[in-house]
């Protein structure tokens, strides 16, 4: 992949294109030692912007870096932009601070985002036109400033978002379960002063930063492993109705759906799970079964944080959705979202009867996964036994049916 940047009055970057074969973007965090801290407007949309004023090109391949200038042009081929249909997901880094306006305009095929809650300057109409993304991978830094909320409100179609915790568990009190949250610096000019827009937003500096990132100082996640999961959570679809009253001249506006409420579980910034849970009565009443199906099973995927009345809530949902809850342990199960032993977990609840048991089983045939229908199996057998009818077939002689 190429990456075509240029310098800031801080001599940090800011990348302004992306020219790669494949439609899957990770932008990395440092080019020729300085860290990536911006998004150039429309970076990833058609734009008439000058791409190639005081420019450089980054090649990853090879980390080699050269002016980039118009007579020069020829020497990068454009039909590998990564601009508008052609990016497919992007996974940013956390040393980012802005994302410039309309910066994903017109990436109808954008599907997933990876990113840090850090990144807390969001360029105006930088989601619009993106009506493909359903999944938002979001680190998160508790305790200070995040823009979760500000992605979440800016995508209204349904989103699964994966909640990441940006903590360390050892810290000097002795306290092992106790987070202890980044030193919350900027990065660094030349001269070595922050730079003034960026302060206390949990990055470190040029120089910190690579050496806590290879030794791990401000963490113990290892360098280019993700943080653990929190929460997974699902954002229903809100849309926004506009109704005139002719005579005022008054302009109500009406949203539809429950995601506007779920994306407004914020106090200052910070998400409040316990809100989250409480509104789970108004997806029941407003969203189509598999939607409230998956909000559910998330929710008991990821306890964290679950009370007792919330869980029986979502508990009693699933009681009478067998067959759509073994749809989606199927599917997360084969997309790596839960692993074998969790999904054991869930199909061994208080609330699996044997009825229900068995419609699990006979759901998992019609969607031909031998390899959770045989561990769906296995738990009925064990938790109820051979029927009655199939245990007296086992006892008794089978009838010869030729005899010479």
């Amino acid at each position: 992949m190429k990456i075509i940047f240029s310098y800031t009055k801080d001599n940090s970057i800011i990348i302004r294109r992306c020219l790669s074969p494949s439609g899957e973007v990770t932008v990395p965090a440092f080019i020729n030692n300085r860290p990536v801290t911006e998004l150039a407007p429309y970076a990833f949309s058609r734009s008439e912007l000058v791409m190639y004023d005081n420019a450089f090109i980054f090649d990853t391949d090879d980390l080699s870096v050269r002016a980039c200038s118009p007579d020069r042009e020829a020497e990068i081929d454009k039909s590998e932009e990564v601009i508008c249909e052609r990016l497919l997901s992007i996974s940013l880094p956390r040393t980012l601070l802005k994302v410039g306006r309309y910066c994903f305009y017109g990436c109808e095929k954008l599907s997933s985002i990876s990113m840090y809650s850090t990144t807390i300057d969001l360029g105006f109409g930088m989601f619009t036109g993106c009506t493909g993304v359903r999944n938002l991978d979001m680190t998160v830094t508790e305790g200070v400033r995040s823009s979760l909320n500000d992605v979440l409100v800016n995508i209204r179609f349904p989103l699964k978002l994966t909640y990441r915790e940006a903590y360390r568990e050892n810290n000097s009190s002795g306290d092992s379960a106790a987070p202890i949250y980044p030193e919350r610096v900027a990065p660094s000019d030349l001269s070595g002063d922050l730079l003034p827009e960026c302060n206390n937003i949990g990055i470190g500096g040029i120089d910190s930063f690579e050496q806590t990132d290879r030794e791990g100082a401000l963490s113990t996640q290892a360098p280019g492993e993700k943080a653990p999961v929190k929460y997974r959570l699902i954002f229903p679809e809100y849309y926004e109705n506009s109704k005139e009253n002719t005579p005022a001249r008054i302009t109500v506006r009406d949203m539809q759906g429950s995601g506007y409420m779920y994306r407004n579980c914020f106090a200052n910034t910070m998400f409040q799970i316990k809100r989250y849970d409480s509104l789970f009565s108004y997806a029941e009443a407003l969203e189509p079964e598999e939607t409230v199906c998956e909000l559910a099973l998330c929710r008991l995927e990821t306890p964290c944080d679950l009370s007792e009345e919330a869980e029986e809530k979502y508990i009693s949902y699933l009681k009478f959705h067998a067959k759509k809850f073994t749809e989606l342990l199927i599917r997360h199960y084969e997309s790596d979202e839960i692993s074998m032993s969790r999904l054991k977990e869930l199909a061994s609840m208080d609330f699996v009867t044997e009825d229900y048991s068995s419609k699990m089983t006979e759901a998992a045939m019609e969607l031909k996964n031998p390899e959770v229908l045989s561990v769906l199996m296995d738990l009925r057998h064990e938790r109820f036994g051979l029927k009655e009818k199939d245990t007296e077939k086992e006892r008794s002689p089978r009838k010869r049916r030729f005899s010479l």
